[in-house]
C-alpha cells in the first residue's frame, strides 16, 4: 500500500472600492463626450509609418516620438549602408563574414523598429479621443480602496490498496 498526498493551494484576489449607499451626495458625475468618433484613420497612420519613418506619429501629432523614431530608422539604415560598403570592399574572408553579419543584424533591427512604428502609429490613432479623466470626482477627496487576498490550503489523501 502506498499513499499519494495531493496539495492545491488556489488563490482568490478581490479588490473592492468601498464607499456608502450616498453615491450621489458624494461624487459629481459629468456627462461624456462622443468618444467613438475617431479623426484620423489607423490604417493610414500605419501605412504612413510604413513608408517613411515617423510619418505616422507625425501625422498623429506626436511630433517627439515622430522625431526618435525617424532618428532611429535613418540611424540604422545608415548602419546597413555603411556595413555593405564595407562588405564589399573587405578583403578577408573573416572580415566579409563579419560585416555581413554586422549588416544582417541592422537588417533585423530595422524590420523590429518599422514593427514598432506601425504598431505605435496605429494605436495612437485608434485611441486619439480616449478620455483618461473618468470624470468622477469625490466631493470630500477621500478615497478608501482594500484588497483581500484569500488563500485556501487543502490536504488530501489517497489510499491505493494492491491486490495480491
Amino acid at each position: 500500500m502506498f499513499v499519494t498526498v495531493i496539495v492545491s493551494v488556489p488563490v482568490h484576489i478581490q479588490a473592492q472600492l468601498i464607499s456608502d449607499n450616498s453615491y450621489a451626495s458624494k461624487y459629481t458625475v459629468y456627462p461624456q463626450q462622443d468618444t467613438l468618433r475617431i479623426k484620423r484613420s489607423p490604417r493610414a497612420a500605419m501605412y504612413r509609418s510604413m513608408v517613411f519613418p515617423g510619418w505616422g506619429q507625425w501625422y498623429n501629432e506626436k511630433r517627439f516620438k515622430s522625431a526618435l523614431i525617424f532618428t532611429a530608422e535613418t540611424s540604422v539604415i545608415a548602419g546597413i549602408i555603411i556595413q555593405n560598403h564595407r562588405l564589399s570592399t573587405s578583403i578577408t574572408e573573416q572580415q566579409r563574414i563579419f560585416f555581413k553579419d554586422d549588416r544582417n543584424k541592422f537588417i533585423w533591427w530595422l524590420g523590429g523598429i518599422i514593427i514598432f512604428s506601425m504598431l505605435d502609429a496605429y494605436v495612437d490613432a485608434y485611441l486619439q479621443n480616449f478620455d483618461l479623466d473618468m470624470n468622477i470626482n469625490r466631493q470630500d477627496n477621500t478615497t478608501t480602496a482594500w484588497v483581500k487576498l484569500e488563500y485556501n490550503f487543502t490536504v488530501g489523501t489517497l489510499f491505493h490498496r494492491r491486490n495480491k
